[in-house]
Parts: structure tokens; sequence; C-alpha cells
């Protein structure tokens, strides 16, 4: 197995059990004891988990997202179903709004129509797009977080009140009945404003973020125009959304 897909292997059991032992760890990734540990030490220098004795944790609180590494590593197939679902409803010459989530990175990847102008605040976004000769993009400015990979504050939401977006593109911390949710206030702050200066608006979110609980509110499910997801959504929250078009 390639170095790369091995760690964000580990990454995936970490985020499902928070901690795992040595042993555990090379089970799950068919390697031996000593593999595991020479990736554990070189995953930690990146930021990516915290070795333990015998083992590894990746800290995750409910205000506290992982790094902007550990989130593109995590779910990686699942987020690019997604992306591929969302794609078709991207149109040519439009104006987007894309976050800087993960999700929303791997869409960019895929995203390849021509004559179009794309907002965000994300740098790995930025720096994907701008890979793309047919692709204007604009980001905007403020205090950059080393966690998110993302620009906020006063600045950033000064700017975003220059512009009205045809779409806006973003995902979430968490999705449940009445509430799409985030970790910090900082990023629901920007993501409520570009919303709401956006003629349509899309939510791509994977399984794991159902029913999860974030201590801030974007906005009810109900405020978007389509949410993408790689599996159903729970009953309850298509039944709460009757206006929503959901796909999956």
């Amino acid at each position: 197995m390639l170095l790369i897909d091995r760690q964000s292997q580990i990454l995936e059991l970490l985020q499902k059990n928070k901690s795992a032992s040595i042993d555990q760890i090379a089970a799950y990734v068919f390697a031996s004891s000593a593999t595991v540990r020479r990736d554990l030490k070189d995953m930690e220098k990146q930021g990516k988990l915290r070795r333990t004795r015998g083992g590894a944790v990746l800290f995750e609180s409910s205000n506290d997202e992982p790094s902007a590494n550990v989130r593109m590593a995590i779910c990686k197939k699942e987020k690019e179903r997604v992306a591929a679902l969302a794609l078709p409803l991207l149109e040519s010459g439009k104006t987007y709004f894309f976050d800087a989530s993960s999700t929303v990175c791997v869409l960019s990847k895929a995203f390849g129509y021509r004559h179009k102008t794309v907002i965000t605040h994300g740098l790995t976004c930025a720096s994907i797009l701008s890979a793309k000769d047919s692709v204007n993009v604009i980001i905007t400015g403020g205090n950059l977080s080393y966690n998110s990979n993302a620009v906020s504050g006063a600045l950033t939401m000064r700017q975003l009140d220059s512009y009205q977006p045809d779409i806006a593109v973003v995902s979430c911390g968490s999705l449940s009945e009445n509430a799409v949710g985030e970790a910090t206030s900082e990023i629901c702050e920007i993501k409520k404003k570009a919303l709401a200066r956006s003629a349509v608006r899309i939510l791509l979110v994977t399984a794991d973020k159902f029913d999860k609980k974030t201590p801030f509110v974007t906005c009810a499910p109900s405020y978007f125009d389509y949410i993408v997801s790689d599996s159903k959504p729970p009953e309850s929250i298509i039944k709460a959304n009757p206006q929503v078009k959901f796909i999956y």
C-alpha cells in the first residue's frame, strides 16, 4: 500500500475511534508495527495526530476543527462521490462562492466549466482553481487561520458585501432536521453572509455529518435549494425540509 493511502486509512480509523493502539492500527492497515510507528511519527510532525504511549489520538472537540490536511484525508471517497453528484448543478458563465471546506476543495479539482468566476476565502481551494486557465479566482482578505487554511474576520466580511454570487457552494460541520452547523463562529458568519448574497445555494455534506452536533448554527436546511450527499440522509431530515431538492 502507498504511504499516502496508508496514512489516510490511519486517519479514518482515528476519526471513527478517536484513539487506537499500534496493534489496532497495524491490523487495520495491514502493516507492521515498525511501519506504523514511522507513519505516526511523520503524521505527528505534520500536525495530523498526537502520539501516545503505545498508540495515537486524533483530538477533535465540537468547537475545534481538525487541520485542513486531516480533513482532506477523512472520507475521501465519500467527498469524491458528493463532488461528482454536485458537478452537474454548476452552470457555465456563472459567479460562484466556494467555501474553504475540504469537500468543496474536492469539488474544485473537478470544476472544469469555462468562463466563470469563483470567490473563495479558502487558500487550498484558491490554489487548486488557480491552475485552471478558464477560471477567474478572487480570494478574500482577512486573518489567516493555520488550522482551517482559510481567511476570516472583519475584512473578509466587508469584502463579501461587495459580491453577489449566482451560486454559493458550501459544506458544513453538521446537518440535522432544523440546523446546518459549524464548529467555529467565524466560519459560520462567513457562510451566513455568502449564502444571503447568493441567488442559488448548494450544500455538500457527507454522511458522517448527519445528526452530528456543533455549537454554531449557520441556517436551517430549508435555506438551501440543493443538498447533495454521498448517501441518503435520515428520513427525518428529508421530511422536515420538503422544499429542498436532495441529491444522493
